[in-house]
């Protein structure tokens, strides 16, 4: 017996029968093609992602560490508003030097590619903010010269009371507002800025004896007062002796440096160097870790700073005509005709150039060929090479306006 299908059940026995090969074979180009495409536009997309996350962090780095070194130098010079710091090592109180000055030495770094580069680092001198005088919160102290034969002080709060210049109590903070406070490291005094805001010293004080009360005050030895020539002076055309009425703060240096570690960029440190108490000279009078001192620069930022770079804008024709500036990349602090000279400093310009830590990448994954470089900065550039590290440079120009005589 002949047995006949009907039309729709010949179509369901052959779509029983599955795919045939040409069409899973094309099937899986088309897959194959889509999903290549997929992957392709992900590595993409995660290259992009780490360029742009590398990319902002190269900007925050250098960002927030160039907004600390410019908060500390529009606070130099507290205390000496001429731009210049009298400093005495053995008695010679006629050593002065700039309150803004970079060291006579430069260092040398490399970059990625080998190539040699040297930057300078910059000494900022000015007072700590706390000693400056009675706080917003009224618990703040503030130190007067109560003779002018020797140093004696009177220490008032913000009420107008008597009261102890190293006494521990002081301020609702800490020790933050003792003028005379002592280094735990050493147990010696740290420095103090003697100014009336036009002239100031730096003494090193050794001992202080006395009670503040009504009618008496501290006394101070230093170790400057020593020698043929008799204490130090803020003003360098009198032989000895403070005037009445001179501020006391206590000192603040601060140094901004670049410290390379073997193999790595560099990276950005801030010290607090020491005032050294031996004889010496105008171009190493504060010392840490980068000149034989035992101060330790702490690091600033969050990555590496390749470049530092300083430019100094002094007005030498004193015609307040900023096309008539004098531009240049150091301040000699031996040199003699500094005083003179730091009244005519009218602008900082900075350049950082934060780098970064790994090489940059194409839209493959592979590493991009060698073409980044150091950006030129005023005419000049530091390490020619060039290689695959991306950088971002920044610029910024500040007036230090508290060693400013007159307006800009």
């Amino acid at each position: 017996m002949r047995v006949t299908l009907s039309a729709a059940a010949r179509r369901t026995t052959r779509l029983g029968r599955g795919f045939t090969l040409i069409e899973i074979m094309v099937s899986l180009g088309l897959l194959s093609a889509i999903m290549a495409g997929a992957m392709s536009a992900m590595i993409t997309f995660s290259n992009s992602t780490q360029s742009n996350v590398q990319t902002s962090d190269l900007q925050d780095n250098a960002r927030r560490s160039l907004e600390m070194l410019e908060a500390d130098l529009r606070s130099a010079g507290v205390g000496s508003s001429n731009g210049t710091v009298g400093i005495a090592p053995s008695g010679a109180w006629t050593a002065r030097i700039p309150t803004i000055y970079t060291p006579t030495t430069a260092t040398t770094y490399k970059d990625p590619s080998n190539n040699d580069y040297t930057l300078t680092s910059l000494y900022l001198i000015g007072a700590e903010p706390a000693t400056l005088g009675p706080t917003v919160s009224g618990d703040g102290v503030l130190a007067v010269i109560a003779s002018p034969d020797g140093v004696q002080l009177t220490c008032t709060s913000a009420a107008g009371a008597y009261v102890q210049c190293n006494a521990s109590s002081i301020g609702g903070d800490g020790l933050e507002h003792q003028v005379l406070l002592t280094d735990p490291t050493t147990s010696a005094f740290f420095p103090l800025l003697v100014h009336d805001h036009q002239r100031a010293s730096i003494i090193s004080p050794t001992a202080v004896s006395g009670t503040v009360a009504a009618g008496s005050r501290q006394t101070v030895t230093f170790a400057e007062s020593g020698g043929a020539l008799g204490p130090i002076s803020p003003d360098p055309s009198a032989p000895f002796g403070f005037a009445q009425g001179f501020q006391v703060s206590r000192m603040r240096v601060v140094h901004w440096y670049l410290k390379q570690a073997l193999g790595q960029p560099p990276r950005l440190y801030r010290s607090r160097p020491a005032l050294t108490s031996s004889a010496g000279s105008c171009a190493n009078p504060f010392l840490d870790e980068t000149n034989g001192g035992t101060a330790v620069g702490i690091e600033m930022g969050a990555g590496p700073i390749e470049s530092l770079q300083f430019r100094f804008m002094f007005d030498t024709s004193q015609q307040d005509d900023p096309t008539k500036y004098d531009m240049v990349s150091t301040i000699d602090p031996c040199d003699a005709t500094a005083p003179t000279r730091m009244r005519q400093l009218r602008e900082v310009r900075i350049q950082m150039v934060a780098i970064s830590a790994t090489k940059a990448k194409d839209t493959s994954g592979a590493n991009l060929v060698s073409r980044f470089t150091t950006p030129l900065f005023e005419g000049t550039t530091v390490g020619a090479g060039k290689d695959q590290y991306p950088r971002r440079s920044y610029v910024s120009r500040i007036a230090p306006r508290n060693i400013q005589p007159y307006r800009l």
